[in-house]
C-alpha cells in the first residue's frame, strides 16, 4: 500500500549528517534497499567501529520511527485498491507492515484508510531495515483464521512470496515496485501484476470465482 523509500532516504541522510561526513549525506542512496542497514551505515560512515555503528543504527531507527508516517506515500493505485476491497463483495483487505501500531494509527487517519482495512499485522514499535512481522507469523495467523486457499498475499518481495506459497497461500507478485520482474518471479508467485490495474483485475476475478457468501471471502 505504501512506499516507504522517502522515509528510508530521509532517515539515512539525517543519520549520516549526525554521525559522519556532512557531504556524504548528499550522495545518491538508491542502492540502500538491497543492502543490510549496518552494512550501508559502514559504507556511508567509512567506519567499522562497532560503537559508532551501534550509535548510528540507533539514530537511524529513531529518525525513521519519527518520520515514517509523515514521509511515506501511497503507492500508485493504492487508493483504487482500497476502494475496490471496501466495496467489492467477497474481498477484504489486510495489511502487514513494519512501522508499528502507533504509526499505523496515524497513517490510517492521515491517508484516509479508516474503514477500508479489516486487519493490520504489525509490531509493537516501528523498526526499519526489513524488520516486518515475520511473514511466517503472518501466514500462521491467516491460516488459523481463514482457509489458506482464500488468502491472497500481494507482495513484491520474492522471499515473502516463496514462504507464503509454502504455507499454502495464494500469491500475486508485483513487478512495478522495488524489485525487478525477474527477481519477483524467483519467489514463485502464482500470478504476476505489472501495474495496479492488473492487481484489481486479478482480485475481481478471484472474488467472482469464490462467490459472495461470508464463508467464501478473499482475504
Amino acid at each position: 500500500l505504501l512506499d516507504y523509500w522517502p522515509a528510508v532516504e530521509g532517515a539515512m541522510r539525517r543519520t549520516v549528517d549526525a554521525h559522519g561526513d556532512k557531504g556524504a549525506a548528499d550522495q545518491p542512496l538508491d542502492w540502500l534497499l538491497s543492502v543490510p542497514l549496518r552494512e550501508a551505515l559502514a559504507v556511508l560512515l567509512h567506519s567499522q567501529d562497532q560503537a559508532q555503528l551501534d550509535a548510528a543504527e540507533q539514530t537511524y531507527q529513531q529518525q525513521y520511527a519519527l518520520h515514517a508516517h509523515a514521509e511515506a506515500r501511497l503507492r500508485p493505485g493504492a487508493e483504487a485498491l482500497l476502494d475496490f476491497t471496501s466495496q467489492q463483495k467477497g474481498v477484504e483487505a489486510h495489511w502487514y507492515t513494519h512501522i508499528g501500531q502507533q504509526a499505523v494509527n496515524r497513517l490510517i487517519a492521515e491517508k484516509s484508510m479508516s474503514g477500508r482495512i479489516r486487519k493490520v499485522y504489525t509490531g509493537d514499535r516501528c523498526l526499519c531495515a526489513g524488520v516486518r512481522p515475520q511473514i511466517l507469523d503472518v501466514a500462521q495467523q491467516a491460516v488459523a483464521e481463514y482457509r489458506p486457499a482464500h488468502v491472497l498475499l500481494v507482495a513484491e518481495d520474492p522471499r515473502e512470496l516463496f514462504l507464503a506459497r509454502r504455507w499454502g497461500l495464494s500469491t500475486l507478485g508485483l513487478s512495478y515496485a522495488r524489485f525487478s520482474e525477474h527477481s519477483v518471479r524467483r519467489g514463485g508467485p502464482q500470478w504476476m501484476a505489472r501495474n495496479p490495474a492488473e492487481v484489481l483485475h486479478k482480485l475481481a476475478g478471484l472474488a467472482a470465482a469464490l462467490g459472495h457468501s461470508p464463508q467464501q471471502r478473499l482475504h
